[in-house]
């Protein structure tokens, strides 16, 4: 804070010409290196507030509180009048006002400086005789004369105000710099984060005009494939797409590969004509219709099985579907055996409108086939706030603005919460915090960096301290607190997501951690935090970069 009049080019709102003239005063004629600030209002612990017109600070001598009364002010029968009207004692104004100030800076814990008060009535003209003005005022009062040389003036004055007050103030630097702060220079309110997110709720799920054009090209394609990476609006497209077809009477299927989202969608499309299904189900439906029985167990092996048999023994049953466009989410995270089926189900004239994120490509192996495709790329991203979104394309060695993620962390949107004790303790910690800043444990997701097969992993509960947790693709999963890994979370978000786990990601999974990183973050809109142990956060690269504590 440099020396000089604050505001810097105009004062305060005011109605007061007389407040204005003395401003003009103090911009034109200021000692040099003192301080001068309009309008200060305080208000004390207790309740106690004023306002000051003006305070002026005299480096290595003390404060003074400046009064100013317009029109004209006379002394009449011992009571003071201005334009003809009683109003109290100007200088009793500025000592309530001063003193105020004194008690504001104490509960600083800041000692106030030596300091005194003063009148201004810049529309009398006296001189330095001030005759038949009351003594305890004559020596304190500056005219509109004495506002033409203030930098002569004020100096004499300041030494009258402060006649046997002690001779050495505080450091200046403190109570100074205290008084601007009270004074308010920038006030900028901070919402929570929770309730900031509820202002972007609506430029989420707007579909702009070039989606619009997109829609359009989209529909009147038979081979199309939409590409962009996490919150660019491929499953709000790919919904749309679904619904518009729907309503002009065509059978529209609505695929994707986790059945969190699939859950997700089916809850939104009710009544719109959709069918919508995650795929390996819709191929053990397909065995169901065709009498075909399906063993109870549900893990890789199996649901490779069933899309074979589905293509082999339930291939009548999936010529029986008919549907004239199939619409495919979550495209980049298909193998072979699930593209055959794919494109049996969209085989002939049928439409097939796929969508994809390269980014979010976790199996390194699987490529999706070449089917003459309309290509529609998005490069505008909605779901994530600016800063979460750059940090997750720096995991993945895309352009990312640096000083977007630094800004993130500064505003709380992005932080780490590392433990030495028990990981569920530190969980708890964060959720209570999260929701502190109006989140509710709805609109928060546990996201586990490594799968369901690794133990301990919260993915695996259904507590944790007071809090119920709901796997992804519960139907509770929108009311509750989600825990899930990150690949059973794909394709859904929610307003703040807690990271853990990442002492679990071993060697053998390093090559993939970008991707699991990428993935957990861009399921959060408004805030990420990342908890585990100290050696889990300082094993991450980025972390250790963006949070310099961690290698402290």
């Amino acid at each position: 804070m440099e020396p000089g009049v604050h505001p810097s080019i105009a004062p305060r709102s005011t109605e007061s010409k007389a407040e204005r003239a003395v401003f003009d005063a103090l911009r034109r004629q200021l000692p040099k290196g003192w301080y001068a600030w309009h309008s200060l209002a305080v208000r004390t612990a207790d309740g106690d507030e004023s306002e000051a017109d003006f305070i002026i600070a005299a480096p290595g001598r003390g404060l003074l509180v400046l009064e100013v009364k317009g029109g004209q002010i006379q002394v009449n029968d011992g009571r003071w009048l201005q334009n003809g009207r009683p109003i109290e004692r100007p200088l009793d104004q500025a000592f309530r006002a001063a003193r105020t100030i004194a008690r504001r800076l104490e509960e600083k814990k800041i000692k106030p400086p030596p300091w005194g008060v003063c009148a201004a009535f810049p529309d009398v003209a006296f001189g330095s005789s001030s005759i038949g003005m009351p003594d305890d005022v004559a020596t304190r009062v500056l005219s509109g004369y004495q506002l033409n040389y203030l930098n002569e003036a004020l100096p004499e004055l300041l030494s009258r105000a402060l006649a046997g007050a002690p001779v050495a103030p505080p450091s200046n630097s403190q109570w100074i710099a205290a008084l601007h702060d009270l004074w308010g220079e920038r006030w900028v309110p901070q919402l929570r984060l929770g309730e900031r997110a509820v202002d972007d709720d609506a430029e989420r799920v707007r579909i702009d005009a070039q989606q619009f054009l997109f829609l359009d090209v989209i529909s009147s394609n038979r081979r199309v494939l939409v590409t962009g990476e996490a919150g660019t609006g491929k499953t709000l497209l790919a919904r749309e797409a679904a619904v518009r077809a729907a309503a002009t009477g065509k059978r529209a299927l609505l695929l994707c590969f986790t059945e969190a989202l699939a859950h997700w969608l089916a809850e939104g499309l009710r009544d719109s004509g959709v069918k919508v299904s995650a795929l390996y189900p819709y191929a053990a439906e397909i065995l169901t219709r065709a009498a075909k029985p399906i063993p109870e167990q549900k893990d890789r092996a199996f649901w490779d099985q069933v899309l074979e048999r589905a293509l082999g023994e339930g291939h009548e049953g999936i010529a029986a579907q008919n549907w004239d466009v199939v619409i495919l989410d979550e495209a980049q995270d298909l193998d072979d055996g699930s593209w055959l089926f794919v494109l049996e189900l969209a085989r002939g004239e049928r439409s097939l409108w796929a969508f994809c994120d390269p980014s979010q490509k976790f199996w390194g192996d699987r490529s999706i086939p070449d089917c003459g495709w309309t290509n529609i790329p998005l490069r505008r991203a909605y779901r994530s706030h600016d800063s979460i979104l750059n940090l997750a394309r720096l995991y993945q060695g895309l352009d990312a603005d640096l000083d977007s993620i630094r800004g993130g962390v500064a505003e709380g949107r992005i932080g780490v919460a590392s433990t030495t004790g028990a990981l569920d303790d530190a969980l708890n910690k964060e959720i209570g915090k999260l929701c502190a800043e109006q989140f509710s444990p709805g609109q928060i997701a546990i996201v586990s960096a490594v799968g369901r097969q690794k133990n301990p992993t919260v993915a695996t509960r259904d507590k944790l301290g007071p809090y119920r947790l709901v796997r992804a693709d519960s139907p509770e999963s929108a009311s509750n607190l989600v825990a899930d890994t990150f690949l059973r979370i794909k394709g859904l978000e929610k307003r703040a997501v807690i990271v853990t786990d990442l002492s679990l990601i071993g060697p053998s999974y390093e090559k993939t951690r970008q991707t699991r990183m990428y993935i957990a973050i861009t399921r959060a809109q408004d805030a990420v935090r990342f908890v585990d142990t100290e050696s889990g956060l300082r094993s991450d690269r980025v972390l250790r970069e963006l949070f310099p504590e961690l290698t402290g």
